[in-house]
């Protein structure tokens, strides 16, 4: 999906099938939508290098987002919704577990009866974006998306002001749940609602990855631990092995997953992105006036 907009209009063209041509309006419409949604966050992050007139460091974002090669159809509806991302924003091909061989099973969190195989897919394909933005981004925080995860509006808004006025953190999920007494984690070291799971039963803790933001010093730690102690599902891992006073599920109810009751289907993306499949960079809008940053791109 290419997208270029200007004051007045907003083209829509269709590349590599991206978008079935009747669909452009919708595309148009939604572009629209977050573009003013992003003057919002423009404006108050990045006019005079300060935030609403406060002398705040504007924080650099890389955003990668797990997709398997078999479901193009979520592809292209995350291609959609960071059409307009004030960022970069590239894929990771999902991978099965067999491509970290130097990872062994974290016994630990692989209990029960769930699809364990694809659950260590899902936390090596995670492990590859660690050890590839360990390596090379040069950004404050990297943001790592499941394909099934529906952006709402203040997305960015939301993200930014967290960032700016919570130094507190090097690892939270975004919108993770807990079915019951979840009052009893809310920690008071930020302006937001911040839950620290208990550090034993694990079970009983928060469920979902489909967002995660990881401060950038804290890459080679998440690395570190999974050498240690290997792989298993991320909701349940993160628990056990980072849960030291500065992870945390942040829930601003901005990021929503498919699937979810109450998650409905935004327009340009099928209703069957909300199937599960665990396992496993261009749209151009410079809001700096550089040159264009990558965007995510679709097999």
């Amino acid at each position: 999906l290419v997208a270029v907009g200007t004051q007045s209009a907003t083209t829509c063209t269709l590349e590599e099938t991206l978008l079935p041509q009747d669909r452009c309006a919708h595309v148009e419409h939604t572009l629209l939508q977050r573009r003013a949604t992003l003057s919002e966050v423009t404006s108050d992050f990045f006019e005079d290098g300060s935030e609403t007139g406060n002398s705040a460091v504007v924080p650099t974002l890389d955003t990668y987002v797990i997709n398997l090669d078999t479901r193009q159809d979520r592809c292209k509806c995350m291609a959609l919704q960071l059409a307009d991302a004030p960022q970069a924003v590239y894929r990771q091909a999902a991978v099965v577990e067999s491509e970290c061989p130097d990872l062994k099973d974290d016994i630990n969190s692989l209990y029960g009866k769930r699809d364990h195989v694809s659950e260590k897919s899902l936390f090596c394909s995670n492990y590859k974006v660690w050890q590839l933005a360990a390596n090379s981004s040069k950004a404050d925080f990297i943001v790592v998306m499941e394909d099934d995860v529906f952006l709402q509006p203040s997305f960015w808004n939301a993200t930014y002001d967290f960032l700016t006025n919570c130094p507190h953190f090097d690892y939270v999920t975004v919108d993770s749940w807990k079915d019951v007494n979840q009052q009893m984690d809310a920690v008071d070291i930020c302006p937001t609602s911040l839950f620290q799971p208990p550090q034993t039963r694990p079970e009983t803790g928060y469920w979902g990855t489909q967002v995660q933001i990881i401060r950038s010093t804290f890459l080679n730690t998440l690395v570190q631990r999974a050498q240690t102690h290997g792989m298993g599902p991320l909701d349940v891992w993160w628990q056990l092995h980072v849960n030291e006073g500065r992870a945390f599920s942040w829930q601003p109810g901005i990021a929503p997953q498919a699937g979810r009751r109450n998650v409905g289907i935004m327009n340009g993306c099928s209703s069957d992105i909300a199937r599960s499949n665990i396992e496993p960079k261009a749209a151009l809008l410079d809001v700096r006036g550089q040159a264009a940053m990558p965007r995510l791109q679709c097999m």
